[in-house]
């Protein structure tokens, strides 16, 4: 048992998501937790499905890692359906929302209902790029992708 109630501990992981520059991990969530009394995986997993649910978050596929909505999440022209478009750094992992127009237009109701519609856009950061420019002049080599993620 925890010393943090289901929606405290679903609170307490959003602000450890707010407060991280790059979209984390559950077991990175976890170890942030646990001076907080929150131990098991399961209960981070199911915090972040709450999470999820609620539209507060959203999960980065690509680095099984998940962030806060730092704006209001898209989609008040076209129902209730979130509308996540991001940039993915593949140096440091720091991800940025960007502006995504989806519409009716696109799916007719007769055809299909979307639930949620995700694009990730992988590439350098101008941090990365900067790095990536000193070493190639350096030594000739390209950009190093982060392992700590």
């Amino acid at each position: 048992m925890t010393s943090l109630k289901r929606e405290t501990q679903a609170s307490y992981l959003l602000d450890v998501l707010r407060a991280s520059p790059r979209p984390l991990g559950a077991y990175e969530l976890l170890e942030r937790a646990r001076a907080k009394g929150i131990v098991s995986p399961t209960i981070v997993y199911r915090a972040l499905e709450r999470l999820l649910e609620s539209g507060a978050i959203y999960r980065v596929p690509s680095l099984k890692a998940f962030a806060p909505f730092r704006e209001q999440a898209r989609g008040a022209n076209f129902s209730n359906i979130h509308q996540i478009c991001f940039a993915v750094c593949d140096g440091c992992g720091m991800t940025k929302e960007l502006e995504y127009p989806i519409t009716s237009r696109n799916f007719p109701a007769s055809e299909f209902v979307p639930r949620i519609v995700t694009v990730e856009v992988k590439g350098l950061c101008s941090g990365c790029q900067r790095q990536s420019a000193a070493r190639k002049a350096a030594f000739g080599v390209g950009p190093v992708r982060s392992t700590s993620r």
